[in-house]
C-alpha cells in the first residue's frame, strides 16, 4: 500500500500585491513529504523556498500576501482552517526552525522561559513541569549544564548554542512536521555538521517529516533522501537526491551542480557560474523563467511555459529540452 503523504502541497500560489504590482513569489508549487522522510528544497536566494515554508505555517500577513491552492496536513487543508485552528497546529504538530536565531528569540526572556512557554501554550501542564521539559530538551540538543543555561538570555550564548535552542523549541512538543529554513547558514563548518547530525538524530527519534530549506547542496547530500529544485517561484525538478545528483536534467540544476567547488582536477580552475540574474517575479516571462540564462533555450521556450512532467524513472522536470535533448 502506498504511504499517504503527511504534508501535501497542491498548486500553491503565494502572491504579494504591492503598489499595483503582483509579485509571484510562489507560483503553482506541488510538494509532498511522508512521515519520517527528509526532503530538501534548494535554489538560489529569492526562488520562493522560504515563502513556501511561511505559507505552510500561515505566517504571512494577508494582505499583502494572498495564498491560494491547498496545503494538506494529515488530511486537513490548512488554508481552509481558521487562524485559531491553525495556532493549535502551529508549533505543536508543525514546527519551524528559522534562519537567524538571534532575531527569532526574544532578548527579554531567558531561553528556558521561551521554550517552556511554547510547551505550556500547547499542553495543559503547569510551569514547573514545562520548565523541566525545557531543560530536558536543552539536554537533548547537546547543551552542557542545561539547567543553568536555561536561565540565560540569548545574547549570553554563541550562534551555535542559540541554534540548538531554536531546535529544542521547535521539537519540544514532538511535532510531526519540521520545517528547517537554512538552519546552518550563519554557523561555521564544524558547528554546522553538529547541527545537521542533531537534526537527523532527533527527527529519526520522533519519526518527524523534515523539510530542509537550503541553498547548500552539501547539506542536501548529507541530510535528505528526496529533493525539490525551485527557480523563480516554481518547481523545475524533483526526485531522489541520488538520482538528481548523479543525473541532473534541468539546465538550472546542472548549473547548480557545476557550481560546487571540486577538490580534484586542474588547479586554479575557474568556478562555474550561471550567467544572468533571476527575473523580476512581478514580470515573469510568458515562457520558461530560465530562458535568458539557458544555453539550450529555443523559441518554444520563450513562448510556452514548461509544465512539470514525470519521466519513466519517477523524476519530475519542467523543461521542454532537458540538457538540450529531445522534447519531453
Amino acid at each position: 500500500m502506498t504511504q499517504k503523504p503527511l504534508l501535501e502541497i497542491k498548486n500553491l500560489q503565494t502572491h504579494f500585491h504591492v503598489d499595483k504590482r503582483v509579485v509571484k513569489a510562489v507560483d503553482g508549487v506541488n510538494i509532498s513529504v511522508n512521515a519520517g522522510e527528509m526532503l530538501a528544497i534548494v535554489g538560489e536566494s529569492g526562488c520562493g523556498k522560504s515563502v513556501t515554508a511561511m505559507s505552510v505555517m500561515r505566517l504571512l500577513p494577508e494582505p499583502p500576501a494572498r495564498i491560494q491552492g491547498e496545503i494538506f496536513y494529515d488530511g486537513r487543508n490548512l488554508l481552509s482552517l481558521s487562524m485559531d485552528e491553525v495556532r493549535d497546529i502551529r508549533g505543536k504538530e508543525i514546527s519551524m526552525i528559522f534562519q537567524e536565531p538571534m532575531t527569532s528569540l526574544n532578548p527579554a526572556y531567558t531561553v528556558g522561559e521561551q521554550i517552556s512557554e511554547a510547551i505550556r501554550v500547547h499542553g495543559n501542564i503547569d510551569k514547573k513541569t514545562a520548565w523541566a521539559r525545557a531543560v530536558e530538551m536543552l539536554e537533548k540538543v547537546g547543551i552542557p549544564a542545561a539547567a543553568q543555561r536555561a536561565k540565560e538570555y540569548p545574547h549570553q550564548m554563541s550562534g551555535g548554542m542559540r541554534q540548538r535552542v531554536m531546535i529544542a523549541m521547535a521539537l519540544a512538543c514532538n511535532p510531526r512536521v519540521l520545517l528547517a529554513d537554512e538552519p546552518t547558514t550563519a554557523l561555521d563548518v564544524t558547528i554546522q555538521a553538529q547541527i545537521l547530525d542533531l537534526i537527523r538524530q532527533l527527527t529519526k527519534e520522533f519519526n518527524t517529516a523534515l523539510v530542509m530549506i537550503t541553498h547548500d547542496l552539501g547539506v542536501v547530500a548529507e541530510t535528505a533522501q528526496n529533493m525539490v529544485v525551485m527557480y523563480a517561484g516554481r518547481v523545475v525538478e524533483q526526485g531522489t537526491v541520488a538520482d538528481v545528483f548523479d543525473n541532473p536534467c534541468h539546465p538550472y540544476t546542472v548549473g547548480l551542480m557545476n557550481s560546487i567547488p571540486k577538490l580534484e582536477g586542474v588547479k586554479k580552475q575557474r568556478l562555474h557560474t550561471i550567467e544572468g540574474t533571476v527575473p523580476d517575479l512581478a514580470y515573469l516571462p510568458i515562457g520558461c523563467a530560465f530562458v535568458d540564462r539557458c544555453e539550450y533555450a529555443r523559441e518554444s521556450c520563450r513562448n510556452e511555459q514548461p509544465q512539470l512532467k514525470t519521466l519513466m524513472n519517477g523524476r519530475q522536470i519542467a523543461c521542454h529540452y532537458p540538457l538540450g535533448g529531445k522534447p519531453v
